[in-house]
């Protein structure tokens, strides 16, 4: 009983991270589509879907995502028919309560970390930058505005945090379901996010924060400058009395004119489309992301000097930093300017065999092989080599570059010049 109890206590945490990301929707269909006054029952009642699915599959077992869906999809129908019956209320409700209920189900049988992914996270703050862009200066959705700017801030922090956190678990190297990560690194982590939100809180309300503190400081030297003139024998003498400004002669009468609702509504068409078009874009670039704040770290670490005693060490071996063709990959690589090695700089025969292997994975990359950096040397010259041919001496340097890596074996000259000589054919 206790771990069903804590079981639907999970559940309802992680359905209540969920809706903070998407219930600007629900906040929508409210403003527009019911009328004013109309209580929020049917949305404050959305987060206890989470664990009432969840405790129902886990009665039923149910794994396929049909049948889920449409044993919550009946539930829900009871469930509004009867608290809200036969209106648009109850209508919305329908559609709400059976996706909470569907999506607590699948929490039973799909672990959470792959239910609720960071591209979640970043389409969460696009949909509450497209409901503000759209709908902040309507008269139904101004109720919402204060809820939108303090459940915004919210979604960006969990944002936030779960990127970095997708970022750690990925260089973790982990192949298990679930990422072992030290509770050091995770607190680590959390201080970071932290740090990040609390200046973004600082930035958006610096002008509120200047006029608080300037109205502090007006109220102190106010009552300083009372409790030092206390003491004083002059009376205080009345401000003169001024004449109130002249008004402005009065505009003529009449309404101004406004633009044709078919006008309206294509400049509301086009917005619509431009965003579409903007969070179809974002949503492809954000498997690059890891990536991205990978290449961040690395930068900074060599802006901040960590890499200084890295300083003429011969040819190092950093085949991991071979990048995969993108979107945008080519315009990275053309602005990259980091030092490359050249053949009459290296200094043994051993970072020769290096050089030439790279070269060889860099010809593959470049016809379209997907580089792996968990493979070995010998695993990725078996996988390489099914995509496209290559001459007989690759086995025989992949065997060699093999031995200088894992078990550092000497290189002689004979074998670098039979190699060139094969290069040259």
């Amino acid at each position: 009983m206790k771990q069903q109890l804590r079981d639907s206590l999970l559940a309802l945490r992680r359905g209540f991270i969920e809706l903070i990301l998407f219930v600007p929707i629900a906040w929508v269909f409210q403003a527009f589509m019911l009328p004013p006054g109309t209580e929020w029952l049917w949305i404050a009642l959305l987060p206890i879907g989470y664990p009432a699915g969840f405790m129902i599959n886990r009665l039923f077992s149910f794994r396929h995502s049909f049948m889920i869906l449409l044993i919550s999809a009946v539930i829900a129908f009871c469930y509004s028919l009867l608290l809200f019956g036969a209106t648009k209320e109850g209508a919305l409700s329908l559609i709400a309560a059976s996706l909470t209920l569907y999506r607590g189900g699948k929490m039973a049988v799909t672990p959470w970390h792959n239910r609720l992914l960071p591209r979640h996270y970043t389409a969460g703050l696009l949909v509450y930058f497209g409901v503000s862009v759209v709908c902040s200066l309507a008269e139904p959705f101004k109720p919402f505005k204060p809820l939108m700017i303090g459940l915004g801030l919210v979604a960006l922090f969990l944002t936030l945090f779960a990127a970095n956190r997708d970022n750690v678990n990925n260089e973790s190297l982990s192949n298990d379901d679930k990422p072992m990560i030290e509770p050091t690194v995770r607190k680590h982590n959390l201080y970071l996010v932290s740090t990040v939100a609390v200046i973004t809180l600082l930035i958006v309300f610096s002008y509120q924060l200047q006029a608080a503190l300037g109205a502090l400081w007006h109220t102190f030297s106010s009552i300083l400058n009372k409790w030092l003139s206390s003491g004083g024998e002059k009376a205080a003498v009345p401000p003169p009395q001024t004449e109130p400004p002249a008004q402005p002669p009065g505009l003529p009468s009449g309404e101004g004119k406004s633009m044709p609702l078919w006008l309206d509504i294509l400049l509301y068409g086009i917005a619509i489309a431009v965003l579409g078009a903007v969070l179809w874009l974002v949503l492809r670039q954000l498997r690059h992301l890891p990536e991205w704040l990978r290449q961040l770290r690395e930068k900074l670490a060599q802006l901040f000097g960590r890499e200084k005693g890295e300083q003429n060490q011969g040819y190092v071996d950093v085949v991991e930093s071979i990048r995969k063709p993108g979107l945008l990959g080519g315009l990275r690589l053309s602005r990259t300017k980091e030092p490359r090695s050249r053949w009459k700089d290296l200094q043994d025969n051993e970072s020769r065999i290096r050089y030439l292997y790279r070269q060889w994975l860099a010809r593959r990359v470049k016809a379209g092989y997907a580089f792996k950096p968990h493979l070995t040397p010998i695993e990725t010259g078996a996988d390489a080599g099914t995509q496209a041919s290559d001459s007989p001496s690759a086995e025989t340097l992949i065997h060699q570059y093999n031995s200088v890596r894992y078990g550092k074996k000497k290189i002689t000259d004979e074998t670098i010049r039979r190699f060139l000589e094969r290069a040259e054919k």
